[in-house]
């Protein structure tokens, strides 16, 4: 009895991995068009106050699904241990950011600042971070980024979005 009862956690815990990482990549994406749509429409003191109450209450869902995600993990790693996990361990510093991630915004940041200066294209060398250099975190990839299972031919929908872009 004690068997069936560890795999009926096992699978619970698996569940709730996938729906808690499935939330976080869609108020991840739900953050990014936020952004997006603040930096671009709203312009008064109370349409702001408004579109950074709704990024906060997002930001909150975020943290929810992510302390949700390494409880799970914490109660898998407790029945099977951590060798075996084939998910990986969440680090909310580090993981938990959108494709369009802050080494992005510093490129615009600093185009930006060259034309406030008057600086043209050709007056400097050209800006060293290319296509090759971002870094996707694994949350947008899915679960087991190292077998075969997920390799090229198997992309997330953000993964396939984020390539048409770079390619467009």
């Amino acid at each position: 009895c004690n068997k069936g009862v560890e795999a009926i956690k096992l699978c619970l815990c698996n569940a709730q991995c996938h729906s808690a990482l499935d939330q976080i990549c869609n108020y991840l994406y739900i953050k990014s068009r936020f952004r997006m749509y603040k930096g671009a429409q709203v312009w008064h003191q109370g349409a702001t106050t408004r579109a950074r109450g709704l990024m906060n209450r997002n930001n909150e869902k975020i943290c929810m699904q992510a302390e949700k995600y390494v409880a799970m993990w914490e109660a898998k790693r407790l029945l099977v241990g951590e060798a075996s996990i084939a998910w990986h361990r969440l680090d909310p510093k580090k993981d938990l950011h959108c494709m369009d991630a802050e080494e992005d915004r510093a490129v615009v940041n600093n185009r930006r600042h060259r034309k406030r200066k008057n600086i043209g294209e050709g007056q400097r060398c050209r800006d060293p971070t290319g296509e090759g250099r971002h870094t996707i975190s694994w949350i947008w990839m899915g679960v087991d980024t190292s077998s075969a299972a997920t390799s090229n031919t198997v992309l997330t929908a953000g993964l396939c979005v984020e390539w048409c872009k770079a390619w467009a």
